[in-house]
Formats: C-alpha cells, sequence, structure tokens
C-alpha cells in the first residue's frame, strides 16, 4: 500500500511538527518524505501503514488526530488492540 504522507496528516489535522513528533521522527525526516518523495521506512513505515489502513476502514480521522498527537507509545497500544479485533476509538468524542 502505498501512501500519501502530506495527504494523510493533513486529513489527521496535524502540523509537521505533531507528526515528526508523534512518529519519533526529525521535522527535516517528514520534510523529507513530503517534498522530496522519500518514502518512511521502519517503525514509522509501519506506523503510517496501520494509521492508513484505520482510515480506510472508516476510522474517524479526527480522533486518530488526537491518538497520533500522544506520541508513538499511543499509536503502539491503538495497532495492537486493532490486532486484537478491539475497536480502540469506538465512542470517542468527536
Amino acid at each position: 500500500m502505498s501512501i500519501d504522507v502530506a495527504k494523510l496528516r493533513k486529513r489527521l489535522g496535524l502540523e509537521q511538527s505533531d507528526w515528526a513528533r508523534a512518529l519519533n521522527v526529525s521535522l527535516m525526516t517528514v520534510k523529507r518524505w513530503e517534498e522530496q518523495g522519500i518514502k518512511p521506512s521502519g517503525l514509522a513505515a509501519d506506523v503510517i501503514r496501520g494509521i492508513g489502513s484505520a482510515i480506510e476502514d472508516g476510522a474517524d480521522p479526527k480522533s486518530v488526530g488526537r491518538t497520533v498527537r500522544m506520541g508513538i507509545g499511543a499509536l503502539i497500544c491503538y495497532g495492537l488492540l486493532r490486532q486484537l479485533g478491539i475497536s480502540p476509538l469506538a465512542g470517542a468524542a468527536g
């Protein structure tokens, strides 16, 4: 699955600095992904794919954006809950 990182970030309502902090990468790395077409790798790529899949599966982008702002730990928990078939954002306030 190829994901437009900038489009996904904007859909989540995040600034580049929010995205960098949440994914535990530098702001320069996010700029390279978005402006130079460099593909994310490692854990960041896995997390971005997971977020993209969640949105495609119907998760509310604003709720996911709030989770992303909480950082990588929250994202890992979110991913684990989804793998267990638990909807971590069910009933989340919009």
